[in-house]
């Protein structure tokens, strides 16, 4: 194995631009914390980013003063070396007099190595000069551990794709949102594309064959065929492979396991197992019907969306056109941050915020004309929860309804998804 393939800043004293690429908004979040003594985990699906920022990083470091020398990156891809050998190599060839300077280690793709809380803990115990970054692409097997061994040591940080707003930075895109009409059409188109690329910055420019390869194959296909089975036991994985299809053809659906169950002839505890697999591999997520009381909500059937709605149409790429299918991938990347939706009767709402004394919810009506009567689950929830305001996200309508006391804030899809960190500021996110 030759280690500097993976640290040319070694022999070049700088990192590469191409490795660098752009600054996101996550750089600034991550990187306030590189002179504190705790761990830093990025976690986040595959491409996403996650090595890209770890080059940023190391990049800063580089441009800080630090020496190139004092910065080690090896990515566990790579089979048959585990971490203890890597570090005893950069200890005894690169990192002279280890144990009494500061020293920057990143390793990527931590998972695959079983026992990597244990030497990491190790090391962070007896060398408080050393500064760890690690990524992972699997939340089970990266904080499960991590809560386990490294309590009080490590923060976390979720590294998602790019949202909306700073796909518009991406492209180039100068728009006023406070004139939004001007640029309604414009800004809609990019949308469209928006959605079919998922913010995965690699999809991006390229024509619907590539981006639907890219996430079957590239992506999905070398996740599920690949990286689950690497890591947990899984005795079926076609009927894996089988449940997300069918989540991502169908986003929002009830999650009915004795009804699955039924049509797969198939283990109920198999089912949640499978699952939960999807969830912690970022490939899904659940929803939880909200209740004041946390049990019963566990009790109550889980919605499950597509990680991305990008997924739901790289399975149907023909449906692209249809209304209604747009309304959904509408509501897949608008609620993505919710916990909680509701359903009790036939009363509805689609999302809902909370943080410790209130909750917003969220309703996406993506049509043209909204009436009253289309709110009756939102305004039951509301007047049922005390929730004395709501969001209505649709199509192109801006208003704001007072009805018998609710407020209800009528919000361009557009509008909301630029302002989204904004809208949902004081309400606690699923990071």
């Amino acid at each position: 194995m030759n280690y500097t393939d993976y640290n040319p800043w070694w022999k070049e004293k700088e990192v590469k631009s191409e490795l660098v690429g752009i600054k996101r908004n996550n750089f600034e979040v991550v990187s306030q914390f590189m002179d504190d003594r705790q761990i830093l985990i990025l976690k986040g699906l595959r491409r996403v980013g996650k090595t890209t920022l770890v080059y940023q990083l190391i990049d800063s470091l580089i441009r800080g003063g630090v020496s190139p020398f004092d910065i080690f990156y090896y990515s566990l891809d790579q089979p048959f070396i585990d971490i203890q050998e890597a570090i005893d190599w950069y200890k005894k060839n690169v990192a002279k007099d280890f144990e009494n300077k500061r020293v920057y280690i990143f390793l990527d793709e931590i998972q695959k190595e079983n026992f990597w809380t244990a030497t990491i803990k190790q090391y962070y115990d007896i060398y408080p000069n050393i500064k760890w970054v690690l990524t992972g692409s699997v939340t089970l097997d990266i904080l499960g551990k991590a809560n386990e061994s490294l309590a009080g040591r490590f923060f976390s940080f979720l590294i998602e794709p790019i949202d909306f707003s700073e796909y518009l930075d991406f492209i180039s895109f100068e728009y006023d949102i406070e004139r939004f009409s001007v640029y309604e059409e414009a800004l809609n188109s990019h949308l469209f594309d928006y959605l079919r690329t998922g913010g995965f910055i690699e999809a991006i420019g390229k024509n619907s064959v590539f981006i639907q390869k890219y996430f079957l194959e590239s992506l999905i296909g070398r996740i599920i065929s690949q990286d689950i089975n690497n890591l947990f036991s899984v005795q079926k994985p076609d009927l894996l492979a089988k449940l997300f299809q069918i989540i991502s053809i169908s986003p929002g659906m009830l999650i009915n396991y004795q009804n699955l169950s039924n049509d797969f002839s198939c283990d109920v505890r198999t089912l949640e197992n499978y699952i939960g697999i999807l969830e912690k591999s970022f490939l899904i997520r659940k929803m939880y019907n909200y209740s004041k009381n946390q049990i019963s909500s566990e009790r109550k059937l889980k919605r499950a969306y597509p990680y991305s709605p990008a997924f739901s149409i790289a399975f149907q790429p023909n449906r692209i056109e249809d209304p209604v299918f747009i309304s959904i991938l509408i509501e897949t990347l608008a609620i993505k941050n919710c916990r909680y939706f509701f359903r009790y009767k036939e009363y509805e709402t689609d999302g809902i915020f909370t943080n410790v004394d209130s909750v917003l919810p969220v309703e996406v009506k993506y049509r043209e004309k909204i009436q009253i009567q289309d709110l009756k689950g939102l305004m039951y929830f509301m007047k049922k929860f005390d929730a004395k305001s709501a969001i209505v996200i649709t199509k192109n309508l801006l208003d704001r309804w007072e009805i018998d006391g609710l407020c209800i804030d009528l919000i361009p899809v557009i509008q909301f998804l630029i302002n989204k960190s904004n809208i949902e500021k004081g309400f606690c996110s699923r990071l």
